[in-house]
């Protein structure tokens, strides 16, 4: 008899079990599509021989998910709160009746657990299909072919997103019954009422709203001058007179709107403006830190939408040039300089004494670091020159390269070789983000000074990578041999030794690498090192040894891209649907506090079309407020982003932008109508169906 009733609550109270219906097969639809992005590995055949982009995003994502998890069980005990509060007359209906609280429980229980299997049964298929779409995405992403499209259903995920979301409808449903018993009867039976909200005075409102304008252009301010390339004391300033701004925003803009209004009497009468005006402004006043922190959550979900993506782009970095060795090998050389050559003529000899069988062509390049930093060439050339992006390495030294080294690199990537004149020097760049700056070097005909030695410009700029990705150095000179060792001579140490090698025809890619990695730790155990190519040691006073496979390098350059795009889109997805839900019910407790208000209105003449006029105005009203200021604020820094990085290095963001903008669209578009369908319902039912037409 208790189960018929809970389904029969249920089905009667459909409306008011959408908010919660649809924000628990939501969240669990993102939960699994984002965990289940492993599974994808059938689809794509991408060799490496460390951790693979698969593991390295399921290793991410579920630790994100944790987080997620307390987040959506918050979230679902919030729309909880909102089910007892809206259904709190019908619970106090039962016990004044005779039902025993245990079976009241009961009831709750039996609705919770039908509610959430429903739930989450929906959330499973939507998030399969949805997961199936991300197959094509990543496909897009990686710029890479399926080998075969299959329909995929990751068991794993399945059972991890079951228990995640069991155990939050455990916890959900015993605080139901919980705060069902703990309520009085009387309390249960009294209907709800809208307190009148003072609002502030009208010189005061006037001013703090004034004062908060002010603070946000003042925060904008600084953050266009933040640049947002480091953290930098502007951007502290800004991050903190944007929150101080947003929160007096929200606690002066109700009373502030209401003055202006009124000054407009013509439209502050017409209709009932008056009404709905002073209904947004209150709902507003009085849940001025909610909106605050609302605004705060929209702007960091629609930031780390269009940004994470925007992000991605940057790291698109070019498969085929930072991945043109079957493997590349550095030694990071120690400062100390008999060790120095030592090591290098140690690890040189053996390699391609040792691998001989394996290697068709190698290159070998000694980094010497010069008494000079990036810095000081600018200051050298042209000082107060600025760059936004490439200050990060002005305090980097300058490496330099021999010309037979660096063309012996050339001739490894099939590339013709460079020439220099006596004296001269070619800058070799790698990195989007440095090629204006890489210019700026190329293009001087100021000499710079290498210590005692002068060199200048031979007016080239080389787009060359020196190893595969991960190997750095993103920026280097080319000069002379006789400069080199000139350098040398002179004490100039150097700092790295790489070898990048191409395997000889016929050799089996998976062996040739392992063959690579076991002289490697043969090379490690050999010199009381516990260096390894995946764990290496910086403790010896010699340096470390590390490998890269080509297969490595395009894991590691793909694996960035498809974690910022789906980190991105997870915890923005997430935050939207905390946000529209928060709204959605916020909206809803504030229908069901003012039931008397609208039955005054029905007393007055008002017929049903005004009314939900009226509902509609307010349900858009209270969603836009705090979607416009995270507008402002997220636009802020896309120009500020645009201007110092996007802009700098040729990315388009527009895509990001525009999904962005759609994903925001469609969230806040269902939850709306939900809100509006659900508080129609409210109205209706508080307010008499015959009154109302």
């Amino acid at each position: 008899m208790l189960v018929k009733l809970a389904f029969r609550n249920i089905k009667r109270s459909f409306r008011d079990f959408t908010v919660y219906f649809v924000t628990l097969a939501l969240a669990i639809a993102c939960f699994y599509a984002f965990n289940s992005v492993s599974s994808q590995e059938v689809f794509f055949e991408i060799a490496n021989s460390g951790m693979s982009i698969w593991e390295l995003l399921d290793y991410c994502i579920s630790f994100v998910s944790v987080f997620i998890v307390f987040v959506l069980g918050a979230l679902v005990l919030y729309a909880t709160n909102y089910l007892i509060k809206r259904r709190k007359i019908e619970f106090g209906t039962y016990l004044l009746l005779g039902m025993k609280a245990s079976h009241v429980s009961f009831v709750i229980a039996v609705e919770t657990l039908i509610c959430g299997l429903l739930a989450l049964c929906a959330g499973l298929v939507i998030g399969i299909f949805i997961s199936q779409g991300m197959a094509f995405l990543s496909a897009v992403i990686l710029d890479v072919s399926m080998k075969q499209y299959e329909f995929v259903i990751s068991s794993k995920t399945v059972v991890y997103t079951c228990i995640a979301f069991l155990l939050i409808f455990v916890i959900v449903g015993v605080f139901s019954i919980v705060k069902i018993r703990r309520t009085k009867l009387v309390n249960l039976l009294a209907t709800s009422n809208t307190r009148n909200r003072k609002i502030l005075s009208k010189p005061v409102s006037i001013v703090i709203f004034l004062f908060a304008i002010a603070i946000l252009v003042f925060a904008y301010y600084e953050l266009i001058a933040s640049g947002l390339v480091t953290f930098n004391d502007e951007f502290e300033i800004a991050t903190f007179a944007m929150l101080v701004g947003s929160f007096l925003f929200f606690v002066s803009v109700s009373s502030f709107v209401i003055y202006v209004s009124k000054a407009n009497k013509k439209f502050y009468f017409q209709k009932i403006n008056f009404f709905n005006l002073r209904q947004v402004t209150s709902r507003v006043s009085s849940a001025c830190i909610s909106m605050w922190v609302i605004c705060i959550l929209l702007f960091f979900g629609i930031t780390v939408f269009t940004n994470g993506m925007g992000i991605a782009k940057i790291y698109s970095f070019d498969v085929k040039e930072t991945s043109q060795f079957d493997v590349t090998l550095r030694y990071y050389l120690s400062t100390n300089e008999s060790a120095t050559v030592d090591k290098y003529k140690e690890i040189s000899d053996g390699f391609y004494t040792e691998l001989s069988d394996l290697i068709g062509n190698a290159s070998t390049l000694k980094l010497i670091s010069v008494p000079m930093t990036y810095g000081d060439a600018v200051t050298q050339i042209a000082e107060g020159t600025q760059f936004d992006f490439a200050s990060q390495i002005f305090d980097y030294p300058v490496n330099v390269v021999s010309l037979s080294e660096f063309n012996a690199l050339r001739d490894v990537s099939s590339r013709e070789p460079i020439s220099l004149n006596k004296g001269e020097y070619a800058v070799v760049n790698s990195y989007d983000e440095f090629e204006s700056f890489a210019d700026f070097l190329s293009d001087s005909d100021v000499p710079l000074n290498l210590g005692d030695i002068a060199i200048s410009s031979s007016h080239q700029n080389i787009w060359q990578s020196i190893g595969n990705f991960g190997t750095g150095d993103m920026m280097l000179f080319v000069v002379p041999d006789e400069v080199a060792k000139k350098l040398l001579a002179e004490g100039a140490p150097l700092s790295d030794c790489i070898i990048n090698a191409q395997y000889k025809d016929g050799i089996d890619v998976n062996e040739g690498n392992s063959l690579v990695f076991e002289y490697l730790d043969r090379f490690s155990q050999s010199n009381n090192s516990e260096d390894s190519l995946s764990a290496s040691s910086s403790n010896s006073t010699t340096g470390y040894a590390s490998a890269i496979t080509r297969g490595d390098a395009i894991c590691a350059m793909l694996g960035v891209k498809l974690l910022c795009v789906y980190l991105a889109l997870y915890i923005g997805l997430v935050l939207l649907i905390s946000v529209a839900t928060i709204l959605a019910i916020q909206q809803l407790c504030e229908t069901l506090d003012s039931t008397n208000r609208y039955k005054t209105l029905c007393e007055m003449g008002c017929d049903e079309k005004v009314i939900n006029q009226s509902i509609l105005i307010q349900t858009v009203v209270s969603f836009a407020s705090p979607l416009i200021l995270a507008a402002a604020h997220c636009s802020c820094v896309y120009y500020v982003l645009y201007e110092n990085l996007y802009k700098a290095i040729g990315v388009r963001t527009l895509e990001p932008i525009i999904l962005s903008a759609l994903i925001v669209a469609v969230v806040y578009f269902v939850y709306m109508a939900i809100t509006y369908s659900t508080s129609k319902s409210v109205i209706k039912q508080s307010v008499g169906r015959t009154l109302i037409s």
